[in-house]
């Protein structure tokens, strides 16, 4: 899809002269001059595009895109792992040590530390509490039982692979039930997500932000006032402004007895060895069925085949947080150890040889 000006229809991007809330969402955007808002859209096909999960996966949990999908002139292709973590900002990171260092699950000296043996943990159970309306962890007291401070909720939009993720891996989304032909999710057995109209029935305590992008979350997660957390891309643990922590009892971003933030490249360490689970399957998609499709038509073909091909190549990137399938001699290492039975998130991890 693109968004902008369309010909022959006036006015159809203006500036943004007053700041604007994002439909669906608390994002707002800032008044500048550099900024447009447009009130029109055009479809254009892609070539291919790259997901945080199967397209499937997307769908079978979001009426929204069911409609505009026909999965029989689609082609999905395994490309890596990605992996993702849950982040808390700095406040709230403090407010966690303390509470676990009075409760004896971390020990006195590690008031102030950001290392691997003084992360705090938060269990897959408590953030799958949080997120969904089924659970009765709805504030910072859930987490820090006599805590007033507001909590905030930082998740994606709908539409988000990141949401997707978080969804899949904390409240058994399309786990249970995504019909191979109908794509038609009957949710058995999963929970149901927390979206910011739902706060205010099912979560008092809680402010539920549905952000369009990384970005806006890391905001939510820069806040230097009240406590704020999320799911967001591991490659993002170099981060000062906020702080990985342990997902029931395990490091995202330290190596076992770290006492610094592994660097970039070395964030895979952990999904390749297996330890770390939150990690999704990534996907290239593009459109093959019918004959007036480009990827029909041998040089946009063989591009595409290629493109494919070189982004799962562990010889030609280092991207961090990525475990690639793919990759010979001195760049083998970069390959992902682990994957999931027919790419399918909802699989237990499995290991595999390099």
């Amino acid at each position: 899809m693109t968004v902008g000006p369309v010909a022959g229809k006036a006015n159809s991007c203006t500036v943004v002269t007053a700041p604007i809330t994002i439909a669906g969402t608390t994002s707002t955007v800032a008044a500048a001059a550099s900024k447009v808002a447009c009130s029109s859209h055009a479809f254009t096909r892609a070539d291919v595009a790259i997901s945080d999960v199967n397209a499937n996966e997307l769908v079978g949990m979001y009426d929204a895109v069911k409609g505009g999908v026909a999965f029989s002139k689609l082609t999905t292709k395994a490309l890596a792992m990605q992996g993702f973590a849950i982040a808390v900002n700095n406040n709230f990171y403090n407010a966690l040590q303390n509470y676990q260092i009075s409760t004896g699950a971390l020990p006195a000296t590690c008031t102030g530390l950001y290392t691997e043996a003084c992360q705090p943990s938060i269990s897959r159970a408590q953030y799958a509490s949080l997120v969904t309306k089924d659970g009765n962890i709805k504030s910072s007291a859930g987490f820090i039982p006599g805590s007033t401070e507001v909590l905030t909720l930082a998740r994606r939009d709908q539409l988000s692979g990141t949401q997707a993720t978080s969804n899949i891996y904390f409240a058994s989304e399309v786990c249970n039930a995504l019909d191979a032909k109908s794509k038609v999710n009957n949710h058995g057995g999963a929970l149901t997500v927390m979206r910011t109209a739902d706060a205010t029935a099912y979560a008092p305590g809680l402010v539920v932000n549905e952000n369009v992008q990384t970005g806006d979350v890391e905001t939510d997660l820069k806040l230097t006032t009240g406590y704020s957390i999320g799911v967001i891309a591991l490659s993002k643990g170099n981060s000062t402004s906020y702080k990985f922590v342990k997902l029931d009892g395990v490091s995202p971003n330290f190596a076992k007895g770290g006492t610094s933030v592994l660097g970039s490249t070395a964030l895979r360490n952990n999904m390749i060895n297996g330890s770390w689970g939150l990690q999704m399957t990534a996907y290239a998609v593009y459109p093959t069925a019918a004959a007036t499709y480009d990827a029909k038509k041998a040089a946009k073909a063989d591009l595409i085949q290629q493109m494919v091909s070189d982004l799962s190549n562990a010889s030609l990137h280092d991207l961090s947080a990525i475990g690639y399938f793919n990759g010979t001699g001195t760049n083998a290492y970069k390959q992902t150890q682990v994957s999931r039975v027919a790419g399918n998130n909802c699989s237990p991890l499995i290991t595999r040889a390099n």
